[in-house]
């Protein structure tokens, strides 16, 4: 018999035990009793499957690890009619995690292979939960870190970076924060952190910090660690329109702190709020975000005592000071208009549908707190904490010195 018959037949052997089940021991030892007879790049059946991914989809991992040996593009990097890859398949199980790993760790795997819907080896993973096999792509040189489809509903879609399709993709549970902190513990700024999302067709900008905002309640120590992590990183680049970034709706992240609070009537989190706190009088005091939610945090006393806690006793003061000299301004409301009403992504979790007042303010004269008569308890000093807007000029203390501040405005494989 000739070589090309031999392999031809051993390899048809090898299918047909894969298909009828036999155990991956003897399918093993077929294997290496005929490894020069075995043509890896052969593919049988409806699904055009060749060995491997065979194998794969019959969940028989040991077989799968024997085959990977053989190499080669043609039979790591395998596309079937389903647009499945070898690596695709496997990371749907989170058993197959030894298959995975010996698979990224080969060139002629392609990690970054995307079916015609979008689905690649990462979406598949955060679809699954499999932090493992995520954790295994992270180490890979040339994953992908930009476009990534997310499909908004009714014919809507936007290209996302890969921390924020991680953010608002896969909702519910703290799965999205744990993953978002991997990638930026693993690719700091190189997975682009720092991208603002401008949708032109819903009109919502976005960030990867209004998303973390979304539901940090979840997973507040990852959370911490995300959303510290993106402020400094808009620290060291001196990006202030990052932090400040606001949806149509008027809603930046530190509005979303309150107001998912309010919707959910929950506590604010001070840990949370400190790093704000901190980002804003380090880099942006005079933020038009920062003074509005000065009255969110100056006037729930609870609030206000727990972020003094986190403060050293050499700075506690810097927090009297802001709310002390807290002083309401003249308004005018002003209605926001909305650009369409298309669907939104800009957190995690949606807003209310009720939308709020905006406001402007007008410059007053700064009011001496000497001058005051009877003044009330700094928790007490300023008005209802859902008024949302309003802006304040207030001064700060730094050194001893008062300084004013002017405001500004697969299919499954069986």
């Amino acid at each position: 018999m000739s070589k090309k018959k031999l392999t031809e037949t051993m390899t048809q052997v090898i299918f047909t035990q894969i298909e009828n089940n036999a155990s991956q021991e003897d399918i093993i030892a077929t294997i290496n009793g005929n490894k020069d007879f075995i043509d890896v790049k052969k593919t049988k059946g409806m699904f055009k499957d060749n060995l491997l991914t065979a194998a794969l989809n019959n969940k028989m991992d040991k077989v799968a690890l024997r085959l990977i040996e053989f190499g080669g593009k043609s039979n790591l990097g395998h596309i079937n009619s389903e647009e499945n890859t070898p690596l695709l398949i496997a990371v749907s199980d989170i058993d197959m995690i030894d298959v995975v790993k010996a698979l990224v760790k080969s060139e002629d795997c392609n990690v970054n292979h995307r079916t015609d819907v979008g689905t690649s080896a990462m979406t598949r993973i955060l679809e699954v939960g499999n932090i493992v096999a995520f954790e295994e792509l992270l180490h890979v040189p040339n994953l992908e870190l930009k476009n990534y489809t997310y499909n908004q509903g009714l014919g809507y879609q936007i290209q996302l970076t890969l921390l924020e399709y991680i953010l608002v993709s896969y909702l519910g549970g703290d799965d999205n924060l744990q993953h978002a902190r991997l990638l930026l513990e693993e690719k700091g700024m190189d997975c682009d952190p720092l991208h603002i999302i401008h949708n032109d067709i819903s009109g919502v900008n976005s960030t990867a910090l209004t998303f973390a905002i979304g539901d940090y309640a979840s997973n507040v120590e990852d959370a911490i660690y995300v959303i510290g992590k993106l402020l400094k990183f808009a620290e060291e680049k001196v990006d202030k329109k990052y932090v400040d970034c606001e949806s149509h709706e008027g809603n930046a992240a530190l509005d979303l702190l309150f107001e998912y609070a309010l919707q959910s009537d929950s506590n604010v989190d001070a840990r949370i709020l400190k790093l704000f706190t901190d980002y804003y009088y380090n880099n942006n005091i005079n933020s038009q975000v920062f003074l509005r939610n000065m009255n969110n945090i100056c006037g729930d006393e609870d609030l206000f005592n727990e972020l003094k806690k986190l403060y050293p006793k050499s700075k506690k003061h810097l927090l009297d000071d802001a709310c002390g000299d807290l002083v309401e301004t003249h308004v005018e409301l002003v209605n926001p208009v909305l650009k369409t009403p298309s669907p939104e992504i800009q957190t995690a979790r949606r807003t209310s549908s009720k939308h709020r007042e905006r406001v402007k303010a007008e410059e007053i004269p700064i009011v001496n707190a000497i001058e005051r008569e009877n003044p009330l308890p700094l928790w007490a000093q300023v008005g209802d904490t859902r008024e949302r807007g309003i802006r304040q000029t207030k001064r700060w203390r730094a050194g001893g010195k008062r300084k004013n501040k002017k405001l500004r405005k697969t299919r499954k494989q069986k």
